[in-house]
């Protein structure tokens, strides 16, 4: 669903042309609402990291870590390749990053 949108001290609406997808603004959020899944995000918009990696980074245990990076993959927000025995997870929608960098400038310490 596309729907217009304001922008930065802006009062109305914007015009059709420049309508905000909805629905991959309401993926995005959603993929970052979670504590565990913005912690996967922000390392994979680092770089690519194995399951293993992400589990000892994130402090989670196999089970959460597939549940979280699975709901990522269904969101077409990462990706998995196969390398050896691992699992090697990449992030692979370039907006996501955009919205781990924003948050990380608004909310650094």
């Amino acid at each position: 669903m596309k729907t217009a949108c304001l922008k930065t001290d802006q009062t109305t609406p914007l015009s059709e042309g420049s309508a905000v997808d909805i629905d991959a603004a309401a993926t995005a959020l959603r993929a970052v609402s979670n504590v565990h899944r913005f912690m996967i995000l922000c390392l994979l918009a680092e770089q690519e990291h194995t399951v293993g990696d992400l589990e000892r980074a994130v402090g989670i245990r196999q089970p959460s870590m597939s549940q979280q990076l699975a709901r990522l993959r269904e969101d077409g927000i990462v990706s998995c390749t196969r390398d050896g025995k691992s699992m090697i997870y990449a992030l692979t929608d370039p907006k996501i990053r955009q919205v781990i960098l924003a948050l990380n400038q608004i909310y650094q310490r």
